[in-house]
């Protein structure tokens, strides 16, 4: 990781740690209650800066309806 950057990583209903079962309505309606909550999360850390999104395999949808939803808000996308 380069310095000075910081990284959360989410999973999403059903996979990882997290609980519940996965469905592609609940992918997106989910990155929408993560972003309500980010600016909180990073003010509690001491998080400043440009903001980025990345999608991973699955997650690309998710990333790209965020970025889309909310362009002002995030600085790019990465997918992978």
């Amino acid at each position: 990781m380069i310095p000075g950057t910081s990284l959360l990583v989410v999973d999403f209903r059903g996979y990882g740690w997290s609980t519940g079962q996965p469905s592609v309505p609940t992918l997106l309606s989910d990155v929408v209650v993560i972003h309500e909550a980010l600016p909180s999360l990073l003010e509690n850390a001491g998080i400043t800066g440009k903001r980025f999104v990345m999608g991973r395999s699955l997650g690309s949808a998710p990333a790209i309806h965020l970025v889309y939803e909310y362009p002002d808000l995030y600085s790019g996308l990465i997918l992978e």
